[in-house]
């Protein structure tokens, strides 16, 4: 893969989308629209960053709005970052496709822990932060859905709502899951999932290979409406589906001594989906971030 500056630019551009807030029972409340722009200097060697968010009382949607107007220039923003890069890491990494993770480095047993992760689709994005508060309660989900052309949009035969997801995934996925670690260097691996709905239980079978040798893992998840919840080893985990393919994977409660990791989901059409997760290892530490990008068979 290319190196992490080329993978940075890989979301150079400017992007029109929303910060929503999603509670436990996979509710998205509208936050404030929002405008991302991320510019490269002519000479590619720093990123200038800016984002603005926008009271959705006063601007409900982008539709009907065009880009090239710019009308929101002058609408008073409710919050501005700025943020210029010259260098990723410090809890930073990127992927090939500009996927990206950000976040703590280490989880400590007392302090609040987040991450933010990203994955991108041609001129669409979708972000989501996961976080806990001090005592290791998750607290509510931030999605961010952006598109850079056009207001965003879902791919006819995309899953329009959790229901339909769960019905979609179920099959053979197979594809690819690249692994990048925090000293900048990547491995690949072919990739197999099975899911198969038995009932009110979901089974899934995961094949990959680890150091050269095809390994297996099976696992059984309860389906409790949107949330489906392992719990038969280590954490007990909960996949959160969300509306437009998308979905959250994290442990119901930030893990001690235990390695964990933070996924986010989506099916970008009606047969692909990537999936980007986040690990930590027994000790609390940051380890590594995979992508994996699949097909249904």
């Amino acid at each position: 893969m290319g190196s992490q500056w080329e993978c940075l630019l890989e979301n150079e551009g400017d992007w029109w989308g929303s910060f929503d807030a999603v509670d436990e029972e996979g509710t998205v409340q509208p936050g404030p629209l929002s405008f991302t722009q991320l510019k490269a200097t002519s000479d590619r060697k720093t990123m200038n960053q800016k984002v603005l968010q926008y009271d959705r009382t006063q601007y409900p949607k982008w539709e009907g709005i065009l880009a090239t107007d710019e009308p929101w220039r002058d609408w008073p923003t409710v919050r501005k970052i700025e943020v210029s890069y010259q260098a990723v890491g410090q809890g930073l990494l990127f992927q090939q496709t500009g996927a990206f993770s950000q976040g703590a480095l280490f989880v400590g047993p007392y302090s609040q822990f987040g991450a933010e992760m990203g994955l991108k689709s041609g001129d669409r994005r979708v972000r989501l932060v996961q976080r806990y508060d001090p005592k290791g309660k998750a607290m509510p989900l931030t999605l961010i859905r952006e598109a850079s052309s056009q207001p965003w949009f879902v791919p006819p035969g995309t899953p329009e709502t959790p229901e339909d997801l769960l019905a979609a995934l179920e099959g053979r996925w197979v594809g690819t899951a690249t692994t990048v670690f925090p000293d900048f260097h990547s491995t690949t691996s072919d990739s197999s999932l099975v899911l198969e709905r038995k009932g009110e239980r979901l089974q899934q079978r995961l094949t990959f290979t680890m150091g050269g040798t095809p390994r297996t893992v099976t696992s059984s998840a309860r389906i409790e409406g949107p949330e489906l919840i392992f719990d038969e080893m280590g954490p007990t985990v909960a996949v959160l589906l969300l509306p437009q393919g998308i979905s959250s994977n994290r442990p119901k409660e930030r893990p001690f001594r235990q390695s964990f990791g933070l996924e986010l989901g989506w099916m970008t059409s009606e047969r692909d989906r990537q999936r980007l997760i986040r690990r930590y290892n027994d000790k609390g530490e940051w380890v590594s971030l995979t992508l994996v990008q699949e097909t249904k068979r």
